[in-house]
């Protein structure tokens, strides 16, 4: 039986999981991109492959494991960035499109984004999905309060969020932030 190297099974397990994901990441990143296989991770860590099989089935499925890992913080950053800005809803909502942004850019040329896209069924996953639309609420009740009408108010969170990353990707093609950034502003109410 192996040890546990912790004070209970599931923090021994939780602590397994993200060792897992941190050598699976370290691995992507080394590869620029690329996705390891689950026994390249398993070597990684230094554990059997079916025992970083009870972890993730499948390369799609470590890939959504990470995304999710990621999104969440994501989502922490922007909420952080929309909390700062107070109470105004322009100000909020310009904390979340410019945080947004800052944040898509840099993930566009992050290798994670590179992996990500060998595995497009991995942003389908219920976790991912859920951990993307987890600024949903926020972003809705700021365009409310900014005069959006209730029932507008999901679709123009939609439309802004494809503007966003529209505008990350002019920025990678080397169009001026400030100037993508200013013609973004002009979406919001």
């Amino acid at each position: 039986m192996p040890k546990i190297t912790a004070p209970t099974v599931a923090e021994h397990r939780e602590n397994q999981h993200q060792l897992i994901l941190d050598a699976a990441l370290e691995a992507i990143v080394e590869s620029h991109g690329s996705v390891p296989t689950v026994g390249e991770v398993a070597k990684r860590v230094g554990l059997a492959r079916s025992s970083v099989y009870q972890y993730v089935s499948s390369k799609t499925e470590l890939v959504a494991q990470l995304l999710t890992r990621f999104m969440r913080r994501w989502e922490a950053g922007v909420g952080q960035a929309m909390a700062q800005a107070g109470e105004d809803p322009r100000a909020r909502l310009e904390a979340y499109v410019e945080s947004n942004l800052d944040l898509f850019a840099k993930w566009q040329e992050d290798a994670l984004m590179h992996a990500a896209s060998q595995e497009p069924e991995a942003f389908r996953d219920e976790q991912v999905v859920a951990a993307h639309e987890a600024l949903r609420p926020a972003l809705i009740d700021a365009l409310v309060a900014a005069g959006i009408p209730e029932r507008e108010a999901d679709p123009y969170s939609s439309l802004l969020d494809s503007a966003i990353h529209s505008a990350a990707r002019l920025i990678l093609e080397g169009q001026d932030r400030a100037a993508v950034g200013r013609a973004l502003a002009r979406f919001l109410p």
